[in-house]
């Protein structure tokens, strides 16, 4: 079973996270930004969910026949690996220094089920969501007219979410909506490598 685990104690950390943010943004805008820049796009990744995948490795272990009798057949749950979805950020450089902000988006959903000896055929779904808000800063490894390398670090904040939902012969026991049953409040740091390429293409205008 889950349980929720999110400690509001910690506002104090939060503080000192949020006031170096501030910081970093008001560096940021210092000095004078020769490119600007927005993406949006989709990502794929790792993620070592070792918490919620042995809750998956042992609820399958213990629904497999002959162990569970409940279940005349039983199709096992995959585990999380390769959260994915959708990314958006924006940042600025100038000669030396850069800065990005940037919103992520990671989401999985997983089913096991069978049938029961009534002949009921039963769902169970587990959904993981992570989206996380960084914010980071850099210097210039290279740059030329049409690219730039920079390197930098970001302070990553965001919700951990785990959702479920029971499924009996193509009804939902408590509601299509999935039912939250755990989340965390999560912050971290990331080292990142960056690569801008500036494709300039010719557009000619005829009346």
């Amino acid at each position: 079973m889950f349980l929720s685990n999110f400690d509001y104690t910690k506002t104090k950390a939060m503080k000192k996270y949020l006031l170096l943010a501030a910081a970093i943004l008001s560096f940021t805008a210092t000095f004078s930004q020769s490119h600007f820049y927005t993406s949006f796009g989709y990502n794929l990744g790792y993620a070592n969910l070792k918490g919620l995948n042995f809750v998956v490795d042992r609820y399958n272990a213990t629904r497999t026949p002959p162990i569970d009798t409940t279940w005349i057949s039983f199709d096992e749950m995959e585990n999380f690996n390769f959260p994915n979805g959708f990314c958006a950020s924006l940042g600025g450089s100038g000669e030396k220094l850069m800065y990005d902000i940037t919103w992520v988006g990671r989401h999985m959903t997983r089913k096991a089920g069978g049938v029961q000896p009534n002949g009921v055929t039963g769902i169970r779904e587990f959904k993981w969501r992570m989206n996380t808000f960084n914010m980071g800063f850099g210097i210039a490894l290279g740059q030329s007219l049409t690219s730039r390398v920079n390197i930098g670090v970001s302070i990553d904040m965001g919700n951990e979410k785990v959702f479920t939902r029971i499924n009996q012969d193509g009804v939902y026991v408590n509601g299509e909506e999935f039912q939250e049953v755990q989340k965390n409040f999560i912050v971290g740091s990331t080292i990142f490598m960056q690569i801008i390429l500036s494709l300039q293409i010719p557009v000619k205008l005829t009346t």
